[in-house]
């Protein structure tokens, strides 16, 4: 399966969250097939699982690699870069330490709720820090 080159961040995560949805209706195949005692469906299932979960890493990346590419596009007004998305099933966000402030101590993603300390050496570093929290069954 190959990733769809991102056009925005708001699109992406509708392709990310529709994997995780497919993945959830997976989740469901594989009770059933293991209750059946379907040992060939099970196996079977746990692979495309594996490979929706292997899509979702992979458009997550390319989502962060498409906007470290255009930070330029996402700075705020001091020239700072830090981009959030929240959805039903997944919370992302990107930080980029484009002021290399000595002062800065603390990154911050109030929209999905992670605060990051940073050592002083790391602000003064040309560092982006990404997260991601996936939530639902079976992610």
């Amino acid at each position: 399966m190959s990733a769809l080159t991102p056009e925005s961040v708001t699109a992406q995560m509708a392709h990310v969250e529709a994997a995780l949805f497919v993945a959830r209706e997976v989740d469901g195949a594989c009770e059933l097939a293991a209750l059946g005692n379907n040992d060939s469906a099970l196996l079977e299932l746990e692979k495309r699982r594996a490979a929706l979960h292997a899509l979702v890493a992979r458009l997550v990346d390319d989502m962060t690699a498409w906007v470290l590419h255009r930070c330029d596009c996402f700075a705020d007004a001091e020239g700072g870069v830090r981009v959030e998305h929240v959805g039903a099933s997944v919370q992302w966000a990107v930080w980029l330490n484009v002021n290399k402030n000595p002062r800065l101590k603390v990154v911050e993603f109030p929209a999905i709720g992670v605060h990051i300390d940073i050592q002083k050496q790391l602000a003064l570093a040309p560092i982006a820090i990404c997260a991601e929290v996936l939530t639902g069954r079976g992610v």
